[in-house]
């Protein structure tokens, strides 16, 4: 029997016995039958926080790389999260705040509570900084590439730093010019004065050789 074979004659049962079986299966189990397909999706009960921990600290959880969120009650991939949702206190196994994790698109929402992401919050995922930037509160690289700018590089010309930096550049680049103009005045200056000297040390006749 083919996998597809299977898969219509189980959707084929009655719903009673689909609750049966999936009365007898674990959290894992679950969560594997709920990823095949929409339909046991939408009639798997969603998992608490505590069942979802458990699942994430499983064998295939750690091969997967799943981890819990508690806002949409999901398991979901490690390149979901903030590097600081998967380490020390909110590590897998004997983290002792793994309960509170949540995932990135989770704390961008309107946040319900004190842990959502808020404008001028420095997210890093996988060693990249991202912000939540201050002015348009899109989730974007920001402009500093050190990662310590609240704004993107979009609004940075509108922050305070963007404005301080943009008048710093044309004081800079207006010295340049001056630098430049003395540089070609004295080099002008020079080349007149070195004919009148030449002149005085050899005599008028110095340029004539014959």
């Amino acid at each position: 029997m083919s996998a597809t074979t299977a898969a219509c004659a189980i959707l084929a049962l009655p719903g009673e016995i689909l609750n049966q079986i999936m009365a007898e299966l674990n959290p894992l189990d679950l969560a594997l039958l709920g990823s095949t397909c929409t339909h046991f999706r939408s009639i798997i009960p969603p998992f608490n926080i505590n069942e979802l921990v458990k699942v994430e600290s499983t064998k295939i959880g750690v091969q997967r790389k799943l981890y819990a969120c508690s806002f949409c009650l999901r398991l979901r991939h490690a390149s979901r999260f903030a590097d600081p949702m998967m380490r020390r206190k909110r590590r897998k196994h004997r983290g002792e705040e793994r309960a509170s994790r949540f995932c990135v698109e989770c704390g961008l929402k309107q946040p319900t509570d004190e842990r959502g992401y808020r404008p001028g919050n420095i997210v890093t995922m996988n060693g990249v900084a991202h912000v939540v930037c201050i002015s348009c509160h899109r989730f974007e690289c920001p402009a500093d590439t050190r990662g310590d700018s609240r704004w993107c590089a979009k609004c940075w010309h509108k922050s305070p730093e963007g404005l301080w930096a943009q008048r710093l550049k044309e004081h800079r680049a207006e010295e340049e010019r001056s630098r430049r103009r003395r540089k070609a005045e004295a080099e002008a200056e020079a080349g007149e004065q070195r004919p009148g000297k030449r002149k005085a040390t050899w005599g008028a006749d110095a340029e004539d050789t014959d």
